[in-house]
């Protein structure tokens, strides 16, 4: 199974409910984020649309392993900022700050 699709069952999981296993994630968020490092290394694939969904799904398995104000989330938060500067800014902007919304009020703002 590809490091995205574990990261979106993982998120299923937790967002219909289920308690999330931190350690799991915490293991998962760093994989989703030094997955990126590797492909832009590379010639062929440094420019790839998968490094923007792989630092999307890193923020969110993060935010979910760590917790909203923790100082380890900051460091995936900012992968994401990066590409808040494009212009227009990269559509997973919005989608991370749609699920940092959805997540404060799923689980109360925790």
């Amino acid at each position: 199974m590809s490091l995205l699709a574990t990261a979106k069952e993982f998120l299923a999981a937790v967002t219909s409910g289920d308690l999330p296993d931190t350690t799991v994630g915490k293991s998962l968020a760093l994989s989703l984020r030094t997955r990126p490092i590797e492909l832009q290394y590379s010639k062929a694939t440094e420019f790839s649309p998968e490094i923007q969904e792989l630092a999307l799904a890193a923020a969110q398995v993060a935010l979910v392993s760590h917790g909203p104000s923790s100082p380890e989330l900051a460091e995936y938060e900012k992968d994401v900022f990066y590409y808040r500067y494009s212009a227009p800014p990269h559509p997973i902007v919005s989608r991370d700050e749609a699920f940092k919304s959805r997540w404060a009020a799923q689980s109360g703002g925790a």
